[in-house]
Formats: structure tokens, sequence, C-alpha cells
């Protein structure tokens, strides 16, 4: 819903910036679009997530998503608008490409594909409570527009404190990757049962290691 609204909310506050300050239909197309070039960042972030670890990102990623959007505050050009407007949409991609991975890795597979469209339908729930707050949010004069661009704070730090106090869960699969097979082990036994373990092709690579090192010292 965070995601969806951070989306919306920008045509909602640009229309109104209008008639405060100047700001051609260039600019206005560029930072409205921000968000969603922000996105394209989906593509680098695998590489990040390999290093850092898929919940670590998760937990930071809405912390710093309120606070691109609290930035939005500042009186700025329209330059920095647009450059906050990307960072935005980059954590956007972050909460989509590493949450759904990590979602999907938790979940059973016959209820994967359940859980993963209602995301679609939270996001559009998000997307059209931009347009109903962007409406009802008035009454700050010439920094109104500016108000309507930050509100999308709040459903950010709402996210991002209920990731803290849930205590969202690590990556099995992204820590027996980095070679700490046994604490993924413990993870999905704490998780989900005693019966359960990392998928065969972890468990072929770990079997495969060991006898590696039993060649060697032979």
């Amino acid at each position: 819903m965070a995601c969806g609204y951070a989306l919306g909310i920008s045509g909602t506050a640009l229309s109104e910036a209008q008639n405060y300050i100047h700001i051609n239909d260039f600019w206005v197309g560029l930072i409205g679009a921000g968000s969603l070039l922000g996105l394209m960042g989906s593509a680098i972030i695998g590489r990040i997530v390999d290093r850092i670890g898929r919940r670590k990102m998760l937990m930071i990623d809405m912390y710093v998503f309120s606070l691109f959007s609290l930035l939005q505050l500042l009186k700025i050009n329209q330059l920095a608008l647009f450059l906050i407007c990307l960072f935005i949409g980059l954590m956007i991609a972050i909460d989509y490409t590493v949450g759904n991975s990590l979602l999907v890795e938790w979940l059973p597979l016959n209820e994967s594909g359940k859980k993963q469209s209602q995301l679609i339908i939270y996001w559009t729930i998000g997307f059209i409570f931009s347009y109903i707050a962007g409406i009802t949010i008035h009454g700050f004069g010439s920094r109104n527009w500016q108000i309507i661009l930050a509100s999308s704070a709040i459903l950010g730090l709402v996210t991002a404190v209920f990731r803290s106090v849930a205590k969202l869960p690590a990556s099995p699969s992204w820590l027996a990757s980095q070679g700490k097979h046994k604490k993924a082990q413990k993870l999905i036994q704490k998780h989900i049962g005693k019966k359960w373990g990392l998928p065969s092709k972890f468990l072929k690579a770990i079997l495969k290691n060991r006898k590696s090192r039993n060649f060697d010292c032979h």
C-alpha cells in the first residue's frame, strides 16, 4: 500500500504545485516519472542484496523511503525533487524485488500465487488512496503540494515500524549461499518444523564441499 500510494501521490501533488510555483510541462513529466524510473533499479538490486541480505535490506528499506518522502518538505529545486523521487522509486524497487522473493521463499507452493496476487490488490488500494488523500489534504497554502508529496512517509513509517516489531525471519537460501548452512537449517526448523530443511540443491552443495575437504585432507 505504501508503494502504491507513493507512485500515485506525485500526480495530484504536481498538478497543484503548478498553481504556486513556476514549473514547465517538461519538469512536471520528469518529476512525475521519477519514481517509475527509480523502479528500473531493480536490475541492479540483486547484487546488492547478495552482499547485505534480504532481511536486512527489507528492515532498512522503508525507513529510507520515509526519509526521502520527508525531504520533499524542504525548499528544493526541480532537479533535487526529481532525484528524491528517483530514490523513492529505487526503494519501491527494493521492496518489490526483495520482499516478493522473501515471501515466496517462506510460503508453501500452493499459497505463493495467491499471496502474490494479494500484493497487487494492496498496491491498487494504496494507489487509489493517494488520490483521495491528494483531494482532502488542504489548508497549507503554497506548501500544500509538498505536504501532499511528503504524506507518503506516514505509510512508509507504519510499514517500517511493523517490520521492526514483527521481526521478519532471514532468508535461509541467502544464509546457505553465504556458507551459513547450520544457521539456515535452524531457522527453517524454528519457523516451520523439525521435519523441514534446506532444499536439495543446497544439501548437495554441502555434501560436495565435505567430500572435497576430505579428499584434500587425504
